[in-house]
């Protein structure tokens, strides 16, 4: 089944980690200008970069929700994760995300992360599809990233 659609426009994500969660630490906001051709070129970007790092990623859409369970290896350490996303029409999400790591990955052994998406409208003047705004303030373009990549 396809991947339930996001509307295009301006989306604000807030990721929370528990170890951001416990230093006292605001969620990192960011916001991305989408429409429907960026959203399929992130899909198969992340599917592509998945390939090299991961021995299993399998995603199962029922409905309006996505379920991921994927074993992948980075910088030395077995990580394994799972992820349930749900969609609430096409104007916001939540995703909740669950992962182990051995050996530790920079101290941690397992980690929990919560990332809520919302469509906040139209992208602002000067925004193009595929503009990102950091939770540092820096706009970037994914696009660019992207097609210059592997």
């Amino acid at each position: 089944p396809p991947l339930p659609k996001m509307k295009a426009g301006l989306w604000e994500t807030s990721t929370m980690s528990d170890q951001a969660k416990a230093k006292g630490q605001p969620a990192r906001v960011s916001s991305i200008c989408l429409d429907d051709a960026t959203q399929k070129l992130l899909v198969r970007f992340s599917q592509g970069m998945m390939k090299g790092l991961c021995t299993k990623n399998d995603l199962v859409i029922t409905g309006s929700t996505i379920t991921g369970d994927a074993v992948c290896e980075v910088m030395g350490s077995k990580i394994a994760s799972k992820s349930v996303m749900k969609f609430t029409g096409d104007t916001a999400y939540h995703t909740e995300a669950r992962a182990t790591y051995a050996p530790p990955l920079m101290g941690m052994t397992e980690g929990h992360t919560v990332v809520d998406g919302r469509w906040t409208g139209p992208c602002p003047a000067g925004m193009v599809p595929g503009d990102m705004k950091l939770p540092t303030g820096t706009t970037i373009n994914l696009k660019t990233i992207v097609n210059d990549g592997p």
